[in-house]
């Protein structure tokens, strides 16, 4: 997974207030940023990531591994389950989802097969998925990704999927919206304001 704009944080925080989700998901977890963020508007999150075990057996750097969960660990809001998106029975969780964010493994079968399993575990047609690195930059899709999405999304819901701009996400939501063609290059059409503060987190030897 690659890391998350703070404006994709700022997406995912803003889309669970607004529509006021009580039961947020995601796939991939990495440092815990997402989750940490989404967890100060919503009741329960859960966000699932490969086990340390699996990650080291893969040959990940001591360091990757142990940076996974490091914001969201401490949370009592945020349940971790360690396990492959692709052979996890999410009915076990016995929760269905008003929001779910995919953001696990980027490859085309991995794209097709979480996002088939997204709309399985949604509350209703009127949940919102959010998948991550769609595209490579915010005015370039990211074709395969893109394609996994598609392929895995039922077909009656296709036209309910959109690119955000000034952001690496698409989104599926049934809402109103100004939609518009993606024009490489436009000018933009609105400016954002961010407000940085720096925090020691620490680090453990």
């Amino acid at each position: 997974m690659a890391a998350v704009y703070p404006i994709d944080i700022a997406l995912l925080k803003a889309l669970a207030k607004k529509y006021m989700v009580k039961n947020y998901l995601e796939i991939g977890t990495w440092r815990g940023e997402s989750v940490a963020n989404v967890a100060g508007v919503v009741e329960n999150c859960y966000t699932l990531n490969l086990s340390d075990e699996d990650m080291y057996s893969m040959n990940l750097s001591d360091e990757y591994v142990r940076s996974h969960r490091f914001f969201s660990d401490s949370l009592k809001n945020v349940k971790h389950i360690s396990a492959h998106s692709q052979k996890f029975d999410f009915d076990s969780l016995k929760t269905k989802f008003d929001m779910v964010f995919v953001d696990g493994d980027h490859h085309y079968e991995a794209v097709k097969k979480d996002t088939q399993t997204a709309f399985n575990i949604i509350k209703n047609d009127y949940s919102i998925i959010v998948f991550h690195d769609y595209a490579a930059s915010p005015e370039t899709p990211r074709w395969d990704v893109m394609k996994g999405i598609l392929d895995g999304c039922p077909l009656e819901k296709r036209n309910h999927i959109f690119h955000v701009s000034n952001t690496l996400c698409a989104v599926y939501i049934k809402d109103k919206f100004v939609v518009e063609n993606l024009k490489p290059y436009a000018l933009p059409d609105k400016k954002f304001k961010v407000t940085v503060e720096m925090e020691d987190v620490g680090r453990s030897a």
